[in-house]
């Protein structure tokens, strides 16, 4: 498949990477002759240096033939005019948006298509709803949520005192028959391993298990979902921040919004600080640093710490120092998958990566015949995909024993009538199934192929 992609920053950048290990023909464009280079010497890929906004670069990239067409440029207006081009030469082009104005956003979705426009994508309203959907379902362990809700893939990190410390996953299972769970996979130094019965979980393992959030109190003794939300403080005055504030407006109850210092916005900069009033003049702003507090701070009770802010590293050392005066959930969200690494041996609870979430988007975007929804793990290196099956579907009405898996891949659960089934080889996916896996990159993209009678 051909696809192009107009503006080479980091989600630029990542997305081809991505498309280019998964065996598609891309046309980079940029302006920046230097940052094209750098892509042509580590991806196999065409690039062509865009000079100005005159769209001469999406002609000499053939768009004719194009199956997709990103515009990811760091300008809005730029964006938008470079679909309504790419979509006017070839009707059948399906055109992506980057846009950064929040007011584009909104507006874009009513008018989409009137401007040759298939989907309109603000990388932070993205990063803020995966925010508030963990609040909602639990800050604990990076959970990747699904569409059925009180569901979570969680990562935990044993510790030599854990009670699953040195025990093969068959003895675990068997020990705990009355509960459903999955141990999906672990991570151990820079090895994945798809569990077996046989397999032992090591001290530090980051093992990820996939359970309802009743199943993790149980096995865990972890109150997952906070029920009783009363105060959050959000850190750093951001177009992210802001967002997510405004809904957690609309999502927590009135009586406790009502109530003074239900949420607080912190920054060190006074303009931020206007502007949080200006737009969210019901919250509480502070101009103040959270790193100036201790455990005798009237902080320490809070339920929720959100840090929000531009820089990356002090988001996680916000958050550090938020969880050690006594804070009780921490997220952190951050850009680079490097970060997410980092966060991993931190005792932070969740922590979001924008680039991930960003470029997991433009995956299932690609991929939607049969692709629901693609979450990166791992930095990146693992994913955890949804799969639907329909009457085209090849591996329709067969028992997951019967085909043919690749071996770094498990089959989580299936979603049958809205209903969570813990699958084994005995059973059969139906047309209107969705069914859940993780597996390396290469993996998936074979099972993929499998799905579409591709090999």
């Amino acid at each position: 498949m051909k696809i192009i992609i107009m503006g080479i920053g980091e989600s630029g950048y990542e997305l081809a990477k991505r498309l280019v290990e998964d065996g598609h023909d891309i046309v980079a464009i940029d302006n920046n002759i230097d940052v094209l280079k750098t892509v042509s010497n580590k991806l196999d890929c065409i690039y062509i240096q865009n000079e100005g906004n005159n769209f001469e670069a999406i002609k000499k990239a053939n768009v004719s033939d194009a199956s997709f067409f990103f515009a990811l440029t760091s300008q809005d207006e730029v964006n938008l005019i470079a679909c309504r081009f790419a979509s006017s030469e070839n009707p059948n082009l399906k055109t992506v948006a980057g846009v950064r104005d929040y007011s584009y956003s909104s507006l874009l979705e009513s008018q989409k298509a009137l401007l040759g426009i298939n989907y309109v994508f603000n990388g932070k309203i993205e990063v803020a709803k995966h925010a508030l959907n963990t609040i909602k379902n639990g800050i604990f362990g990076n959970p990747v949520h699904f569409n059925v809700e009180g569901f979570a893939l969680r990562e935990i990190k044993m510790q030599h005192n854990s009670s699953m410390c040195n025990r093969r996953v068959q003895d675990i299972r068997s020990s705990s028959s009355d509960i459903d769970f999955v141990i999906a996979a672990i991570y151990r130094g820079e090895e994945y391993i798809i569990p077996r019965g046989e397999t032992v979980i090591e001290e530090g393992d980051m093992v990820y298990f996939f359970a309802h959030e009743n199943t993790f109190n149980k096995i865990f003794s972890i109150n997952i979902t906070q029920k009783n939300i009363k105060r959050i403080l959000i850190y750093g005055v951001t177009d992210t921040s802001v967002y997510i504030a405004q809904r957690l407006i609309e999502y927590l109850p009135k009586s406790i919004i009502s109530k003074s210092r239900s949420i607080v916005m912190m920054d060190t900069d006074h303009n931020n600080c206007i502007r949080s009033v200006e737009k969210i003049p019901h919250v509480l702003t502070l101009e103040d640093s959270i790193i100036e507090h201790d455990r005798n701070s009237s902080y320490a009770d809070y339920d929720i710490f959100i840090a929000a802010t531009n820089n990356q590293e002090l988001n996680l050392i916000s958050s550090l120092h938020a969880k050690n005066i006594g804070i009780k959930s921490v997220l952190a969200i951050v850009q680079k998958n490097a970060y997410m690494k980092i966060a991993s041996n931190l005792d932070i609870d969740t922590t979001i990566s924008i680039l991930n979430s960003s470029v997991d988007t433009f995956m299932a975007v690609i991929n939607s015949k049969h692709m629901k929804s693609v979450h990166s793990i791992f930095s990146g290196e693992v994913e955890v995909v949804e799969f639907s099956i329909d009457e085209s579907s090849k591996i329709k009405n067969k028992m997951i024993k019967d085909i043919k898996l690749p071996s770094l891949i498990l089959i989580l659960f299936i979603e049958r009538n809205h209903q969570i089934l813990i699958p084994n080889g005995s059973c059969k996916l139906l047309e209107g199934d969705i069914f859940a896996c993780i597996g390396t990159r290469d993996s998936i993209r074979h099972l993929q192929g499998i799905i579409n009678d591709k090999l």
